[in-house]
């Protein structure tokens, strides 16, 4: 039964003096909340982290409070400080806390939800959290009545070996908590991990009862909507062993999570999160917008038409919508976030009749802004950005929803089972579909089944999980992520260099028992200098391994391709789009040349082959110094550190932009990057060049910091790349700024020290790579002088091709194609070469026009020749009385124009039937003609030419409108000029026999 039937239910009674007789606002109890730590007890304000995980691969949303803080627990980096108060922005919709499903069927379940919390690192630990917990409840601000409110603790767990938490119970009795309402539960309840391993710790949980007025002990973690778990305090002082043993931390912390969404529903009386005023405004919202009825509240079969869920999952859905797209999530790089969008469009659409979704679900996210945004100003701040995403994937979804949605429409229509799938509009749903239903009821979804509907048709693992547990399936998730594993695994092998072929895992092995990580540290130190310029000192180190044949070996000789590990490196391996450096190693007597740096775990393996006199043999223990190949390095520093340059002008100059991918060679930069709302034109091409050559003359200086992601979530305008992975410390922040420009990017990428060092900037190309995405190839520094040199060239010869044709237009055809084809030429000329962006477009541009200049010459100089032609054809009959019919293939060819058939036997004699053949453009044709006076059962056009067209193998038809006596056509048939002569021949001779039989008197 809800809490709503509960309320109306006689059979309780609601003892109004428990609740305020003032309901505080939404934002007063956070702000409440926040105070009492901060303000009252000295807590360290730490600001929400964006939903997008920074350092966590596991998730795809930030998923609770403690997760910007996972790292201090693992004790893989320093507190931010002692105690900690927040509200953080979470996300559930898929993995283990998967929310979708359940969302705008109950009263509390939400995609977007906030969760309070207070944090102890080695400060505090269970007696003044609970008695901080309690306080806050039962006093001002929230004032709870004791007797509303349950807790419970650890009552131990033999299998963990662990008594129960007596401590923590003891504790709430000497608070005044009545014992009955202080209740033991075990592991599955009350102990918290992290994952199978790593940190965790015994919890204690404080549950509200909605209803009052009764003992409610038996419904305390029963699953009662009127009965719920309000906050969660954890007790971190274990860590859990890769044998599933527990040892001690040596710092004991606290982790506290409170459902905001539940607190504000309780305190403003109300049975459902969804009647405060987080929701309603969202509601008044739809239904002002959508002209539809008020929301009611209804619940179930009461629920007519399932309206009032709709209006749930709307602003549910608008919710996270906005929060993830303000925090830089697309719906290009998260489908999760894409479903979400999707159905809140579909939703808007089908339930509230919108002609235009979009615009019914941009208003609801700007009703979350101005909600949201006091709390959190980067909603706010990115609101336009939203507005831009949703009308994109509005206009996405239309051209997707023609083929898929109608196909599983039918699937839908045969089996009601799939009926409510969370997301009907995924490629290859119908595909997996059909695999599924194919299996016998309850059989497992093995890992190599659900891999295929993953890798082939494109479904997300919750998906296929949504799939199969409707068609009455097991999904095996575990066996679907050990397959996931190992296909990544080979992905990574094949995609490493040839030598990774050599680099064995045993050899790795044996690496790791034997030496220590590569220290490459060093390939940040470098410096500028007035006399020398940019200067890469070397570095002295130690060779630690000998690699060849894929196994550690105890020394190599001269003349051998080896692999070297040394300890220390001042050489960059390829990362973050950056390709690797190539140097110089040199040791006693021998040298070698670094052509591939491969990174494999934590050490670098320098490949090359060895130089040196034939006596002198390399192994473990020997000296070597690295040097790197200043140009080639200087080079990517240029191009990197101007893509950096780049990227902060596309943010500027659009609202919704991403980047998608980039890549830093030696010869070029390409920076791959989506748009929405916003087409990029030519015009922002040459704006972002200008822009970024600004920069360059500004002369501003490049800084490297290093900073933690806990302080990355931090700072303002830092760009970061969407769904990217950063680690938890060490990382580092490149920053160039000036009063007019402003690029903050996490990179662990060379740059220059000064942007002037780019010398100069230069946009070559820029080429679609789907819906809104384009890559754009750029130089950088003394290349970009060759490449205009380049351009100018092409533009001259643009220029000397289009003289000719335009001096051509009265020359004979050969002259024409010959004409033709240099201009094909030039065409691929212009568009392969490595020149100016502006360049390429006015020298296409040119060839464009000279085209048409080309065809319209070849035009009238085919019509003029074709007409001799004909002239002389038809002179020649005209003696000829006892002519019957013309059968004729025009000599004339070409391959530039086609030549018009209907003029041509327009000017043959009007008595007389005509056949006429030609060859143009790679394409054989022909076109009969039989006079009405000539027409008869047998004697007519079509019958005239069908067995033409049987002979070269084509098809026909009379032209549209016309009667197939009179006019019958042979369409036009590709035939290879070698064997024209052949097929015209056969082609002539049919005609001419059957024209004997027919027209012959």
């Amino acid at each position: 039964m809800l809490l709503r039937e509960l309320l109306n239910n006689s059979k309780y009674i609601i003892h109004k003096q428990f609740f305020h007789s003032r309901h505080l606002s939404s934002n007063e109890v956070r702000k409440r909340f926040l105070d009492f730590f901060v303000e009252e007890h000295s807590h360290t304000f730490i600001r929400s982290s964006p939903v997008v995980p920074l350092h966590d691969y596991s998730l795809a949303f930030v998923n609770a409070g403690m997760n910007q803080f996972k790292e201090v627990f693992l004790n893989k980096t320093t507190p931010p400080c002692l105690t900690a108060a927040n509200t953080q922005k979470c996300i559930r919709v898929g993995g283990k806390h998967n929310d979708l499903k359940d969302v705008g069927f109950d009263t509390y379940h939400h995609t977007f939800f906030e969760m309070l919390g207070n944090w102890s690192f080695g400060n505090y630990f269970k007696q003044e959290a609970c008695e901080l917990a309690w306080k806050l409840l039962t006093s001002p601000p929230y004032s709870i009545d004791p007797r509303r409110l349950y807790v419970t603790y650890f009552s131990g767990c033999s299998r963990l070996g662990l008594p129960p938490d007596l401590e923590t119970k003891e504790i709430w009795m000497s608070l005044g908590v009545e014992p009955t309402r202080i209740l033991g539960f075990g592991a599955a309840d009350n102990f918290w991990e992290m994952g199978p391993t790593g940190p965790c710790g015994a919890c204690t949980e404080i549950h509200v009862d909605h209803l009052g007025s009764r003992e409610a002990a038996d419904r305390v973690n029963r699953g009662h909507a009127d009965l719920t778990e309000l906050w969660n305090i954890v007790f971190i002082q274990y860590n859990r062993n890769a044998d599933g043993s527990l040892s001690s931390l040596p710092h004991h912390h606290v982790d506290t999570g409170m459902g905001f969404e539940r607190l504000v529903a309780f305190l403003q009386n109300k049975s459902s999160n969804y009647d405060t005023d987080l929701f309603l405004p969202l509601f008044n919202s739809i239904s002002k917008v959508a002209k539809a009825a008020p929301f009611r509240g209804k619940f179930g079969v009461q629920d007519e038409g399932g309206v009032d869920t709709a209006y749930r999952i709307l602003a549910d859905h608008s919710r996270m919508v906005t929060v993830a797209v303000a925090d830089n999530m697309f719906p290009d790089t998260n489908h999760k976030l894409r479903r979400v969008l999707r159905k809140a469009l579909l939703v808007a659409e089908d339930s509230f009749k919108m002609k235009n979704p979009a615009k019914l679900v941009k208003e609801v996210c700007n009703c979350v802004a101005e909600i949201l945004s006091p709390t959190y100003p980067e909603i706010g701040i990115n609101l336009n950005k939203v507005h831009l995403v949703v009308d994109h994937e509005w206009e996405v979804l239309q051209v997707v929803r023609g083929g898929a949605a109608a196909t599983w429409r039918s699937v839908v229509q045969q089996d009601s089972r799939v009926a409510q799938l969370s997301d009907c509009m995924a490629p290859g749903l119908t595909a997996a579909y059909r695999e599924l239903s194919s299996l016998p009821a309850h059989s497992p979804v093995a890992g190599d089944l659900a891999f295929r509907l993953y890798d082939t048709h494109g479904l997300p693992p919750d998906l296929i999980e949504e799939l199969s547990q409707a068609l009455g399936l097991e999904f095996d998730e575990n066996s679907f992520n050990a397959t996931l594993v190992e296909a990544k695994a080979r992905t990574l092998q094949s995609a490493k260099p040839s030598e990774n072929a050599v680099v064995s895992n045993s050899c790795l092995e044996r690496l790791k028992q034997t030496i220590p990580p590569t220290d490459d540290t060093a390939k940040y130190n470098y410096c500028w200098s007035v006399k020398d310029g940019y200067v890469f000192p070397k570095v002295d180190s130690v060779v630690q391994a000998v690699v060849r044949c894929g196994e550690v070996v105890s020394e190599a000789r001269v003349g051998e391709r080896v692999g070297l590990v040394v300890d220390r490196t001042c050489l960059y391996h390829a990362a973050g789009g950056q390709a690797a450096d190539r140097g110089l190693l040199e040791g006693e007597g021998w040298t070698m040349d670094c052509d591939t740096l491969l990174s494999c775990g934590e050490y670098l393996v320098h490949f090359g082959t060895l130089r040196g006199t034939e006596e002198v043999k390399v192994a473990s223990g020997c000296p070597v110094s690295v040097w790197v190949d200043t140009g080639r390095r200087l080079a990517h520093m240029r191009s990197h550190t101007a893509t950096h340059c780049l990227n902060a002008e596309l943010h500027r100059m659009f609202v919704a932009t991403h980047q998608t991918g980039s890549s830093v060679t030696e010869d070029h930069l390409t920076f791959d990057f989506a748009t929405y709302g916003q087409h990029f034109n030519k015009e922002h091409v040459m704006e972002l060049e200008r822009k970024v050559q600004e920069v360059i003359k500004s002369r501003l200086p490049v800084r490297r910091t290093t900073v933690s992601s806990n302080e990355l979530t931090l700072l303002d305008n830092v760009t970061l790349l969407p769904g990217e992975t950063y680690p938890s410390e060490g990382i580092h922040l490149i920053q160039i700024e000036s009063d007019h420009f402003v690029s903050k990017e996490a990179c662990c990428g060379t740059h220059v020290l000064n942007t002037a060092d780019i010398q100069d900037f230069c946009v070559s190309s820029v080429k679609s790579q789907g819906s809104g995405v384009k890559s754009l190839m750029a130089v950088t520094g003394a290349t970009v002088q060759q490449v205009r040199q380049d351009g100018q060239a092409v533009l001259r010869d643009v220029a000397a091709v289009r003289e000719d044709i335009s001096t051509a237009a009265s020359d004979n055809n050969t002259k024409l194609e010959e004409l033709e084809s240099s201009l094909q030429s030039m065409k691929r000329q212009t568009t392969e070469l490595l020149i100016p962006y502006a360049d390429r477009v006015e020298a296409l541009s040119q060839l464009e026009s000279a085209a048409k200049s080309l065809k319209e010459s070849a035009r009238v100089t085919l019509r003029q020749t074709v007409e001799k032609e004909m002239k002389e054809v038809l002179n020649s009959i005209a003696a000829d009385t006892g002519c019957q019919f013309l059968v004729y293939c025009l000599q004339t060819t070409s391959h530039l124009d086609s030549i018009p058939l209907q003029k041509v036997t327009r000017m043959c004699p009007l008595h007389l039937p005509v056949l006429i053949f030609a060859y143009a453009e790679g394409q054989l044709k022909a076109r009969c003609c039989v006079p009405q006076a000539r027409v008869s059962h047998n004697a007519n056009a079509e019958t005239w030419m069908k067995p033409v067209v049987e002979v070269v193998g084509g098809s026909g038809g009379p032209p549209r409108g016309q009667d197939p006596r009179l006019v019958f056509n042979l369409k036009p048939i590709h035939i290879p000029p070698s064997d024209v002569d052949r097929i015209v021949k056969l082609a002539l001779t049919e005609a001419n026999q059957m024209a004997i039989k027919l027209f012959n008197d």
